[in-house]
């Protein structure tokens, strides 16, 4: 018993131990579902059944979308059987692997340890992201590909970031937008390695054109033209508009943030596609804030997470208007790492102020906590955020925390420690209602509301 007792503490002393625990928790609550319900949940049932023509190399379906996602999902089918978890269990893999690569992201910020984790947490039990982990659909490969992709550009890993993002829209479309926040970030921060990216995205468009027709012979043992397949692709979805077809839960763009809406994908056990209200009611404060550091403080952190949201919302809204394009509410999946980063950030501004040492940072933090700061909940390992030198490198699996330049600046008197109670106060109990009513949420959306009793297998 007091050696179980030892790995216990030795575990929970990790720094990355919340993360493991919030893996393990993702994929134990994911597999629990994968047989509920035993029939095919919404657009199931096109990629399905259109996975048990391909594992015959019958013909190919939905071609306004890329093959990749297709491919994965009828792998899984052809690994585990016709069976729900056949047709579940990679997007059970990939939406935890989701959260890793979140967590890689946030990593990659000054953000202190704390912040990281409880945004990692509100990611991982987010309700629209969830659900999509849950469903042979194509959203969750694409999203997983994306955010690898993010994380590979912000480690200065080029090639691989390119790399990602091609698999990204491989899945889906959609997975070309990540580029203009990278786009952003790189002509504002950084503008280097300009021959190795020049290189990348050649290679990767070349790769695109054939891997189109690749991956679909694959699928189908037909070989199509791949010009004219990549055309298809860019055409096919436009025709999808409020003018020429009809759906009870279609939307324009802007609607996702200015009125909130329940999509159905099945009844008993409710899958709700729908975003946890505390993301929905944040994503538009918190593109203004991250937008306003970025253009007053040029902080870096505000100004990924802004130009995120940007790429994944603020270009859907002006395509839509452009095109009268339909969309659908678990369209909004991609954005919520973005709002959960501003999160971040605010978290770590908002506890310098309860402390009473706001500082002006420039460089990679705007206005907020520095490297190395405590974090509001005492930490096993204050090495984690410890200052990296620059070219330098940290210990550990994971990528080193990148430097960043201090301006001081000279500070107001310090609060009273009677104001700084009542801040510490209001901190604690405005972060933990925030917290609990999105776990709240998140369960009364979730399909475990009303699973056990109407589920008996």
């Amino acid at each position: 018993m007091t050696k179980f007792f030892n790995v216990i503490k030795r575990f929970a002393a990790w720094k990355h131990a919340w993360l493991a625990a919030i893996l393990i928790g993702s994929m134990i609550l994911h597999l629990g579902l994968l047989w509920h319900p035993n029939e095919l949940v919404l657009d199931e049932q096109y990629y399905v059944v259109a996975a048990r023509d391909y594992l015959v190399q019958g013909d190919l379906h939905q071609p306004e979308h890329p093959p990749l996602a297709k491919l994965v999902i009828t792998t899984g089918m052809q690994i585990f059987g016709d069976n729900p978890f056949g047709w579940r269990f990679f997007p059970a893999v990939f939406g935890v692997g989701a959260i890793f690569f979140f967590y890689l992201i946030l990593r990659q910020f000054p953000l202190s340890q704390t912040a990281v984790n409880i945004a990692v947490s509100l990611f991982a039990f987010e309700n629209a992201t969830f659900l999509m982990a849950s469903v042979a659909m194509l959203d969750i490969f694409n999203v997983t590909f994306m955010l690898a992709g993010f994380w590979a550009y912000l480690a200065r890993k080029y090639p691989l970031a390119v790399l990602f993002l091609l698999l990204s829209a491989l899945c889906k479309l959609t997975g070309l937008f990540p580029v203009i926040a990278i786009a952003l970030h790189w002509l504002v921060f950084r503008r280097d390695k300009v021959l190795i990216l020049a290189i990348s995205g050649l290679a990767a468009y070349a790769g695109a054109i054939l891997a189109v027709p690749g991956l679909e012979y694959l699928l189908t043992g037909d070989w199509s033209n791949p010009f004219s397949r990549i055309n298809h692709l860019f055409t096919v979805p436009g025709t999808i508009t409020f003018e020429n077809s009809t759906h009870p839960s279609a939307l324009h763009p802007w609607q996702w943030v200015l009125g909130y809406y329940i999509m159905p994908f099945w009844w008993s056990p409710q899958y709700l596609s729908a975003v946890t209200p505390t993301v929905w009611a944040i994503t538009l404060p918190g593109f203004a804030w991250t937008s306003w550091l970025a253009w007053r403080r040029r902080g870096e952190t505000a100004f990924f997470a802004a130009a995120w949201i940007f790429a994944t919302l603020v270009v859907w809204i002006i395509l839509g208007a452009i095109t009268d394009r339909i969309t659908y509410i678990f369209y909004f999946v991609p954005i919520v790492g973005g709002v959960l980063l501003a999160f971040a950030l605010f978290f770590d501004n908002a506890w310098a102020w309860v402390r009473g040492t706001p500082r002006k940072i420039r460089g990679l933090m705007p206005e907020g906590v520095g490297i190395g700061d405590r974090d509001p909940i005492k930490e096993t390992n204050t090495e984690t955020n410890a200052m990296t030198p620059a070219g330098g490198q940290t210990s550990g699996d994971f990528p080193p925390v990148p430097p960043e330049e201090y301006v001081h600046e000279s500070q107001p008197p310090k609060p009273g420690w009677w104001t700084l109670v009542r801040r510490r106060r209001l901190f604690f109990i405005g972060m933990g209602l925030f917290i609990t009513i999105h776990l709240g949420f998140f369960l009364a959306l979730s399909p475990f509301t009303n699973w056990w009793p109407t589920n008996p297998g």
